[in-house]
This record gives structure tokens, sequence and C-alpha cells, in this order.
């Protein structure tokens, strides 16, 4: 059975879906197999569509989806005064193999319209499939997101 790590945009319409299946490890580092699916938004004719990219199955590195998870949960219990002046910035590189990327960034990008939330970033590429995703999120989807990572790197044995 998979374990699932979702964030959401704050809006609903985007995500990034991780769904772990089994751990995989690869020399000192270990890993899991995971199905990555990212879902976007299009707004053509005024309607909005739902968008999905299934990348497959990639191999993630558990250690960097441990920094990441407690990147973010640092920053998901700050104070709420402190949420607002203390910008969540952080990048990390999640996929293990050398033909596949999936990184996660988080910080301000010029196209989006945050008002002081945090912007996703998903950038990735398998094969000759290179893109990016957008969208921006907020503190109960990052805490919700942070605890799927953790309930699933448990569940194949991480953590």
């Amino acid at each position: 059975m998979a374990a699932l790590a979702k964030l959401e945009s704050n809006r609903g319409g985007e995500s990034v879906r991780l769904e772990f299946i089994e751990r995989r490890d690869c020399g000192p580092d270990p890993g899991a197999e995971c199905n990555i699916i990212l879902a976007g938004t299009s707004w053509s004719a005024g309607e909005p569509k739902t968008v999905r990219a299934d990348l497959g199955c990639l191999h993630l590195s558990l250690i960097s989806v441990s920094a990441l998870a407690a990147e973010l949960e640092r920053w998901v219990d700050l104070p709420l005064g402190q949420l607002a002046t203390e910008p969540l910035e952080c990048e990390h590189e999640l996929a293990f193999a050398p033909t596949a990327e999936l990184r996660l960034r988080f910080g301000e990008r010029a196209d989006a319209i945050a008002d002081r939330k945090p912007v996703l970033t998903a950038v990735f590429s398998v094969g000759s499939l290179k893109g990016e995703l957008h969208f921006v999120t907020d503190q109960s989807c990052i805490a919700e997101f942070v605890g799927g990572l953790r309930q699933a790197a448990r569940a194949v044995g991480h953590g």
C-alpha cells in the first residue's frame, strides 16, 4: 500500500502528489520508489481546467525527503507573527537517479502574486520530458504535507 504526501495550493487547484511505494536503497543513501503526479490549472477559454503530469515511478532520496520535511516543519512551527516576516526559502533535490530530477523550491517568484504566502516551484525532468509547476500555498497546506512526508518515510522504514 502506498503512503501519500500531497502539497496543495492554497486555492486547491494545483498540487504535488508523492506516492511512496517501497524502500529501495542505493548505496549509503536510503531511497524509495515513488509515483509523482503534478497537477496544474489551465485557463483556456475562461474556464479553469486541471492538467496533470504523471511522472511515473522515480527513486527519491529519503535523506533529502527528511531534510525537506525538517526545514518545512521548522518554518511551519514559527510563531504566527514571525511567519509573516520570515519568508520560506529553501530548495531540495529529491530524485536520486542521474536521469531524473525533482527539485522542490520554496521562495518568491516575480510571476506569482503571493501576498507573503510561500510559492512552490517544482522543477522536474525524466528523460527528455522537462518542466516546472509553480503555485502559491500556505502554512496549513505545508503542515499537512510535512505530516504526509513523515508518515510516508515511516511507512517505507525510514525515520
